[in-house]
This record gives C-alpha cells, structure tokens and sequence, in this order.
C-alpha cells in the first residue's frame, strides 16, 4: 500500500473486541511501516483510533520511530544498511544487537556508538513531535508500549558500559523506567555515575529518576548548592537512605544536619542504630529535649569498652543537660557518682589511663589499696590516693569499702602505733596528725567534699574498721585522740564523729 486509501481492512475488525481489534492494526501498521502515518490517519477516519489504548497509540508511535531511525540514520550507515525493519520487532533489534557485538572493540565501534546516537535523537524528536499531534496520546507509555528505544534496552545498556554521554543516558534511563525493568535501578547508577563529572546534569537527572546516591553524593559535595532540605518530603523512603548513606560514610554532621528536618525519623534510627546512638543527645538538644539529652549522655558513659575521656565527655553533657533539664535527683545523683569514679581513675592511673575503659569501682580500689600499702611517693600523694579510695566508697554509698579503706591507712603506720602503746609515751594530738597517715587523710577528708557519713571516721565506721585490724582498745583510743577533735583551722565541721 502506498497511501490510506489503499489500505483495507476485513469489515469483521469493526466487530472485533479491543484486544482482537488492538493486535490486528499493530501487525497491520508494521506491515505498512512506511505509511505508518497515514494508516494513522486511516484509522481516525475510519472511526477506530478512538479505541485503541494508550499502550497501542505508543506502540503505533514505535512503529513510526523504527521507520524513522532506519530511513535518516541506519540506511546511510554502512555497518547497519541491511537493517531494514522486519515484519517483527524482535528480529530487528536482535539483528541489532548482533550488530553491536560484532563491532565491539574493533575499528568500527566509533561509527556504531556514532549511528545510535544520531538514532537516539530521530526516535526522541520523531516521540516529541508526533506524540500529542499524530497519535493523540496524552499519558506516559506503559509496559508494552513497544517504542524503539524501549525494544533497544539491551543495546543501550550495553553501550553504557564503554561510554557514556547525556542523549545516551538520558535514552536508557528513560527506557528501563517506562518498561518497569528490574534492570533499573542498575542503569540508574551505571548511567548517572557515568556523568558524574557534570554536577549540574547529575543532580537534575537524580531528580528525575530518584536516584539517592547521586542526590547525596552531590550534598556531600556542595552542601549548599545540591542541599536535599526539599527533597527530604518528595519520596516517602529518601529520608530513610539518606541517614543510612551517610552514616556508612561517617558523615553524622550531615545527618544531623538534615535530622532536624525529620526528627522522627532520625530518632527512631538512633534508636535502633548502634551507629548513631553516641548522637542521641545532639539530636535531643536541637530539639531542647535537655531531660532525653540528660539520659541518653549517662547510657552512653555506661557503654563498654569505651575509652576514658569519652566516658568523661558523655558525663560532661549529662550534667550540663541536668541543669536545664527537670532531672530527677537520682539521676542527677548518678552523673555525679560516675564523674566521681572517672576523675578517681584518671588520678590513679598513669595519664595513657585516659585510652582505656572505665573500671569498676572495686577494680579502681584495690589499685588505691595497693598503692597505699607500697609506699610509692611520699604520705602527701599516698593521704591523696586514700581520699580517692574514700571517694569511691561515697560513689557507692558503700561503708565496708570505707572501713577497707581506714583499715589500710591506720596499717600503714602500725609499727609507729605499736611502739606509742608499749612505751606509754602519747604523742600529742598534733603531732598524730603530722605524723600519721591516718592524720593526715582524716584532715584532707574534714576539708574536702568527702565529709559525709559514708566516708568519715565517726563511731559507726570505727567499729568496722577496727574489726578489720583486730587491735584492741589502745589503739582505738589513740586513733579517738585524733578524730574526736575539730580542726582549730576548719570553719566547717558538722559534728560528724
């Protein structure tokens, strides 16, 4: 046939059901290829246009774009002269694909890539301008449209791979969307990675095809051109990625940056992510939930293995956060107590004690056990580690481990105690105080924030303590000389004997 009004159709088809009617004037219209615009016509006339399908108009379309790439570009070829369109599809992009295999890494590949390219631009040009005129098609195609660039995926995918410019990218993308392939979400990186050196191009068609990697990448890289503050609300699972992505790229400035956008959500993930639940207090802080940054800063000073000045850090913002927060006082009670025990260790430990984790209360008293009974230093650093010992036994409220402290001390000078009650000459009670350990500890505890009932020598700590040196009545009596009496040069004491 060589005009419309060549063309016949059985008057069965004006009976035929839509899929009978819709199969019958594809296989018409790519049996009439070259006139596929005026069968086009032909069946607007003839009142059976207006009954195809969206899918059917696009794949009449497709049809015209074969014809389209073979007569402008394909014939005046020389590699593709011999691919004039068969009565199928099929066989005329699988001709293709041979094509494209056999010139791969030979001389002709650049005339190949050169003619799909140009093939590209017909097909686009040729959808752009017939889509809505001609064909009358108002709604995007759908799987089984069967346009040209739809039926040449494989080629497209596959020239992707040596290459990449934007009409070939654009072309694939588009196609693998609008066919729903599961290839997709693969062309997607392979095709906008390919032109990532152009920013611009990659951030517009990440927006297109919602490609997340590249809409981060971008942000990673000009936070305040690409930013993704509009974006976070366009898809329902973005916000989800984005966290992810950049948490895996250790980027929590940005998470957190972009967390205050989607606060529930950035919550629930530090929730349930190990990752980010050191960052729980941050994202508490900027929301001026100072009672959650109050909590989630002591957990994390609880976490194990964690080294010492992280443990003191997350213990530095509890308490701050305690102060604007209504805090309960036992967890206020509680930062204190861990503070306590941090400062003591990094006191008894040597200064690389700071790299290792926080230890156990009772672990950090038999250091300060042993070091008052070694002798390392003189009295005035042993009366300072026995304090910190006493410190410890205050953080726990813990009066055994305050009597094992005084216990220690008193037997340290046992010799010096022994000699004073067998030769019945008493040393006054300044020179105990000079002269012992246990004086000079029983000072530092009256002058420093340790004099509570826990800690102090009073009557019911002496009855431990004195079971855990066995001595008799002598020795209690000289150690009450010591302990019975204010210091003249102490303003405070509260009777705590």
């Amino acid at each position: 046939a060589s005009s419309s009004g060549d063309v016949q159709l059985s008057p069965s088809i004006y009976d035929a059901g839509p899929g009978d009617l819709e199969a019958a004037i594809r296989l018409a219209c790519r049996q009439l290829m070259k006139h596929s615009l005026q069968f086009v016509d032909f069946l607007k006339e003839a009142g059976l246009y207006k009954n195809l399908s969206n899918t059917g108009r696009w794949a009449l379309l497709g049809v015209g774009q074969e014809w389209a790439v073979h007569q402008f570009v394909f014939w005046k070829t020389t590699l593709l002269q011999n691919l004039e369109p068969g009565i199928t599809t099929l066989s005329t992009q699988q001709r293709l694909e041979d094509v494209q295999q056999q010139v791969h890494n030979t001389p002709d590949q650049t005339a190949f890539t050169e003619a799909l390219l140009q093939a590209i631009k017909v097909a686009n040009q040729y959808r752009e301008h017939r889509a809505s005129t001609t064909h009358d098609i108002h709604m995007e195609p759908t799987v089984g449209s069967e346009l040209w660039t739809h039926t040449t995926r494989t080629v497209l995918a596959r020239e992707l791979a040596i290459h990449s410019s934007e009409i070939l990218v654009r072309a694939a993308l588009q196609a693998f969307r609008e066919c729903d392939d599961p290839n997709y979400e693969k062309i997607k990186k392979i095709g906008i990675d390919g032109v990532r050196d152009n920013d611009d191009l990659v951030h517009k068609l990440s927006i297109e095809h919602a490609y997340y990697e590249g809409l981060c990448r971008l942000a990673l890289k000009n936070n305040k051109k690409y930013s993704l503050d509009d974006l976070l609300t366009k898809w329902d699972d973005f916000p989800d990625f984005m966290i992810d992505w950049f948490t895996t790229q250790r980027k929590i400035s940005h998470v957190l940056r972009y967390g205050e956008l989607i606060p529930d959500t950035l919550s629930k993930w530090m929730t349930r992510d190990e990752r980010l639940k050191q960052y729980r207090w941050v994202h508490a802080v900027r929301q001026n939930k100072f009672d959650d940054a109050c909590r989630y800063s002591l957990e994390d000073s609880c976490t194990p293995q964690k080294p010492l000045h992280y443990v003191q850090f997350s213990l530095g913002i509890a308490k701050l956060a305690s102060v604007v927060s209504a805090s309960e006082d036992e967890l206020r009670k509680d930062i204190i107590n861990r503070s306590e025990i941090a400062a003591i260790q990094k006191r008894l430990l040597s200064e690389d004690s700071k790299n290792t984790p926080l230890k156990a209360p009772e672990d950090l008293l038999r250091v300060a056990l042993n070091l008052i009974k070694d002798g390392s230093g003189d009295d005035d650093a042993r009366a300072g580690v026995a304090v910190d010992g006493l410190g410890l036994a205050k953080s726990l409220d813990n009066l055994d481990m305050a009597a094992t402290v005084w216990a220690q001390v008193i037997s340290v000078d046992m010799t010096d105690w022994q000699r004073w009650i067998e030769s019945g000459i008493e040393p006054t009670r300044n020179e105990l105080l000079e002269r012992t350990l246990f004086g000079e500890v029983w000072k530092l505890v009256q002058e420093s924030h340790l004099d509570n009932h826990t800690v102090q020598y009073d009557k019911p700590l002496e009855k431990k303590v004195m079971a855990k040196i066995g001595r008799g009545n002598e020795l209690q009596r000289l150690l009450r000389k010591v302990s019975s009496t204010t210091l003249q040069t102490h303003s405070v004491l509260t009777g705590n004997i």
